[in-house]
């Protein structure tokens, strides 16, 4: 018999660095096996990797800053979501969801009041500002 060893040996940081693989491999399975997320008016499709939702929205000038947010890892409301359930996508679509609803309702608003303002727009008051009220001068 010989004692030469069989096989060949591997590294310590092979070893980590495919484990590592695996693990995101099994991530990425679980994501296909889950298919589409959706929250809101958003949905993420894990077959195209595509983010779906309004239009409007999603071509304006809101969305392209709260992206770039998300991506630079600077939007508190995507960090918060996924500390607290660990699941990046839906933390994603939460802020986006939630910017959406900021951006519309916004728009919601101005378009209610034809552009006069809110201010202009508000019914007049029965009661006189202090500067006309003259009943105790």
């Amino acid at each position: 018999m010989s004692s030469t060893p069989i096989g060949y040996e591997i590294s310590a940081g092979a070893i980590i660095a495919e484990a590592k693989r695996q693990e995101a491999e099994r991530e990425r399975a679980a994501i296909h096996a889950a298919g589409p997320q959706t929250c809101g008016r958003f949905s993420f499709d894990p077959a195209t990797g595509a983010i779906t939702g309004p239009a409007g929205y999603m071509q304006s000038e809101s969305y392209t800053r709260r992206m770039a947010a998300i991506t630079e890892g600077r939007d508190t409301v995507t960090s918060f979501g996924y500390s607290q359930h660990g699941d990046l996508i839906k933390a994603v679509l939460v802020s986006l969801q939630t910017d959406y609803a900021s951006w519309k309702g916004m728009r919601d608003f101005m378009k209610d009041f034809d552009g006069r303002g809110a201010l202009d727009a508000r019914p007049a008051s029965v009661t006189k500002p202090a500067s006309e009220d003259k009943t105790h001068a």
